[in-house]
């Protein structure tokens, strides 16, 4: 109905009447891979702390007989996220991959497959899944969205500025943000600042929650005195108490890194 090229051709877009008949998808763990690409960098090849072999042995163990190991991985510096060369060069080459394989894709109706880096299936995906080198371990969930726990707001703009949307990269490449109402509320002027400078910077899509830990807490202990809270999911937002609870420790974990910047 409020597709043009539908309504001329007489055809519904699900049979290809629509002008452009790409395919979405989504993706999530880029922030892990890079991650643990760089940490197998570190520990491998220059420090040569642990072999490849043994490194990935733990690893599918899920690290049960290596605390020691385990310890020094958690505690490594985070790199997606950080507006280092190294860094965006290795997402982009990565995701330069991924889209020389989607664009040789056709649908039936002449389309290809455009891709994104973040997704709210994050949490989902990552139950089901085996632990990595970036820190996370087996069934926890990936990395959120274009975010990092490390780095300033400026820096984490100034990496996703740098990231390439071309070809087949921009089904939803989200910079997400938890920010403390306290930090606002003593720099409103500045936070204006920041959102234009980031504008002009360039990015494809922002999200944030502006929303203190002690509030998530407490209604997640009392979801009947929160009835109305809402929070930004991906694309979308949704009531805090219908999220399942793995979904709001993640979010009330995230406000806690938050309120430690």
């Amino acid at each position: 109905m409020f597709t043009g090229q539908c309504n001329k051709s007489r055809c519904d877009i699900s049979d290809g009447g629509a002008q452009y008949n790409n395919y979405g998808v989504t993706t999530v763990g880029l922030g892990n891979v890079i991650d643990s690409l760089l940490n197998i960098k570190e520990l491998v090849f220059e420090k040569r702390l642990i072999t490849l072999k043994e490194l990935n042995k733990a690893r599918l163990s899920d690290f049960k007989k290596d605390d020691k190991l385990y310890t020094i991985i958690s505690n490594m510096n985070k790199h997606y996220g950080h507006d280092d060369k190294l860094t965006i060069e290795l997402a982009n080459k990565i995701t330069e991959a991924m889209a020389d394989v989607a664009k040789n894709y056709k649908n039936k109706f002449g389309g290809t497959v455009k891709f994104g880096l973040s997704s709210p299936s994050y949490n989902k995906r990552g139950m089901n899944a085996n632990g990595d080198l970036s820190g996370r371990k087996a069934r926890e969930a990936f990395n959120t969205h274009i975010s990092c726990s490390d780095v300033t707001y400026t820096e984490l703009v100034g990496f996703a500025s740098k990231l390439d949307y071309t070809e087949q990269r921009y089904n939803g490449n989200v910079i997400d943000f938890f920010i403390s109402p306290i930090m606002i509320s003593g720099n409103k002027e500045k936070f204006n600042l920041f959102l234009k400078g980031a504008i002009f910077m360039g990015f494809f899509q922002m999200q944030m929650n502006l929303m203190d830990s002690k509030t998530l807490i407490d209604a997640k202990k009392n979801p009947n005195r929160y009835p109305g809270l809402i929070v930004r999911v991906w694309g979308f937002s949704a009531y805090f108490n219908d999220l399942p609870e793995d979904y709001q420790n993640i979010l009330i974990n995230r406000a806690i890194m938050a309120e430690s910047i």
